[in-house]
């Protein structure tokens, strides 16, 4: 790491932005289709259908996870089943 100047203010680095963002405070104007898409959301997933989620690999379950809630979202699917899950994997697997 560079020496920083004595009484320089540091800002931390955000890797959630966009390339050549350092800046952490630029909010997305992009709603997420439900209120809370986390699966430990409560409703929004079943247990059956989170236990299989937690079986994707860590690398690709976040796109597995937004793939499905946006596909429940259009198909008007309050409650992501198993059934909901698979259904999603073939809609985007064409």
């Amino acid at each position: 790491p560079r020496p920083v100047a004595a009484g320089a203010q540091v800002t931390p680095l955000s890797f959630r932005g966009g390339a050549g963002g350092g800046d952490s405070q630029q909010q997305s104007n992009v709603e997420s289709p439900h209120p809370n898409p986390s699966p430990e959301g409560e409703g929004l997933w079943s247990a059956e259908a989170t236990r299989e989620l937690k079986k994707i690999p860590f690398f690709v379950r976040g796109k597995a996870r937004r793939n499905t809630e946006l596909f429940a979202a259009e198909h008007g699917v309050a409650t992501i089943e198993l059934a909901t899950l698979y259904e999603a994997k073939a809609h985007y697997a064409r």
